[in-house]
């Protein structure tokens, strides 16, 4: 599985290549080719926090122009992380083989 921080994709994206990226999604969306359930929500009360999931599956018709793309992106929200010389809002973004369900890259 290839792992990539947020130095590594910065290297190898533009903001062009995101906002591309993030329209092509959203068509897909609009075409009913894409599935994004809402988002999980679990509450972390002992320690002010929470983990949201947002899981999304796009598929393709059978068209080769379009990729097929299965993956879930892991958030946290904890408040008192300031305390700790943290971010409060941690994430990574998990890309799955969509035949197999194979981890192919972990992105923070």
């Amino acid at each position: 599985m290839l792992i990539l921080s947020e130095s590594d994709l910065r290297a190898v994206l533009t903001m062009r290549d995101v906002i591309a990226a993030v329209e092509q999604g959203f068509l897909a969306l609009a075409r009913g080719n894409a599935n994004v359930p809402e988002r999980l929500h679990l509450d972390v009360p002992a320690h002010n926090g929470v983990l949201l999931e947002m899981p999304a599956y796009i598929g393709s018709n059978g068209d080769d122009a379009e990729q097929s793309a299965l993956g879930t992106k892991i958030v946290s929200v904890f408040e008192k992380n300031t305390e700790r010389n943290l971010d409060v809002v941690q994430g990574v973004y998990l890309l799955l083989d969509d035949e197999t369900g194979v981890p192919l890259s972990l992105m923070e």
